[in-house]
């Protein structure tokens, strides 16, 4: 349908433009943040009530809250990322994040040209 093809479009279009990483501490853009914030405020009170050891994150939505907590309040939380896409995205780009887990060497090389030391990413 027009709907279905358009919204896709659009889609692909923001997926596009929101892949660049600007900032080696913050990632993404203004978009994609504002984005992040408001669905995730319930994920950000279970880490700060339950207190874990370390996160994992399968999705590149929490990485960014939790690098900011981090970068801005001083939160010692310690968390990984695995990318479960065959490249990174920008959206995955998230310091700091103490390691990084890709499928691919290619995937690897993205992260370390956008600044992330080659011994902070397992293929």
């Amino acid at each position: 349908t027009f709907l279905g093809s358009f919204g896709g479009h659009c889609m692909a279009f923001l997926f596009d433009r929101t892949n660049s990483v600007k900032d080696p501490f913050t990632g993404g853009s203004a978009l994609q943040r504002r984005l992040t914030q408001s669905l995730l405020l319930d994920f950000l009170q279970l880490v700060l009530d339950f207190e874990p050891d370390v996160v994992v994150h399968t999705h590149f939505l929490a990485p960014e809250l939790l690098s900011a907590l981090r970068r801005r309040h001083g939160l010692k939380v310690p968390h990984v990322t695995v990318v479960t896409d065959m490249d990174v995205h920008a959206w995955w780009y998230q310091q700091p994040t103490d390691h990084y887990f890709v499928q691919r060497e290619f995937a690897r090389q993205q992260l370390c040209a956008d600044g992330v030391p080659k011994e902070d990413v397992t293929v």
